[in-house]
């Protein structure tokens, strides 16, 4: 292929990449199922109950069906999510929705994927649930998600549990939330036991 070709080929290539990035607008889908990588399920992280509904609002826009790189910029009408959350939407609510996003950009989730006695063979990846988030100045917020987290929300094949975004919206306590998800993991067990220091962690 003559040295031209490959430049329009390689320039072609950077445009698609930046066209499947650019902010897509998104829109809180809180009547849906949404896939989820055990191993998410099983993380390590602390958030308080606001922060949580915010990262289950934002996730349940993604649709498995298109690429994962299409969900790394999502643009959010401000008011919109902050109903999903559980704000009102009267005066100052955007303060409250800017002040909840950014505790979401400074939380730490650790998702163990294989423990050892030798540390140095474990393997795990930290993160923060949110990169970056942006006011565009019209009642619009632009969330950028970390993408070294969407593969455990796409292309899951198999240990995955379905997260029924409404029913955990309702939920008025984090740790109700955690451990309904913990359980939902095994939907056909009457039980699952858990050392105390475990479940703590």
């Amino acid at each position: 292929m003559p040295r031209n070709a490959n430049v329009a080929v390689a320039e072609e290539t950077t445009i698609q990449m930046a066209l499947d990035i650019l902010p897509k607008t998104a829109a809180v889908g809180t009547t849906k199922k949404l896939k989820v990588a055990n191993e998410f399920i099983n993380a390590q992280f602390r958030l308080d109950l606001l922060e949580f509904r915010a990262y289950l609002a934002i996730t349940s826009s993604y649709n498995t069906k298109e690429k994962p790189e299409s969900f790394y910029f999502l643009t959010f009408k401000g008011s919109e999510l902050a109903k999903n959350i559980g704000i009102g939407v009267e005066r100052g609510y955007f303060h409250e929705l800017e002040k909840i996003l950014t505790n979401l950009s400074q939380r730490i989730i650790k998702i163990q994927i294989r423990n050892d006695e030798d540390e140095e063979k474990e393997k795990w990846i930290k993160g923060h649930f949110v990169s970056s988030i942006e006011a565009k100045g019209d009642g619009q917020v632009e969330v950028v998600m970390d993408p070294k987290l969407m593969k455990y929300f796409f292309n899951i094949q198999n240990q995955y549990t379905f997260l029924e975004i409404q029913t955990l919206l309702s939920f008025t306590s984090i740790y109700a939330i955690r451990i309904y998800n913990l359980l939902k993991q095994f939907p056909n067990s009457s039980k699952r036991v858990f050392k105390l220091d475990e479940l703590r962690e």
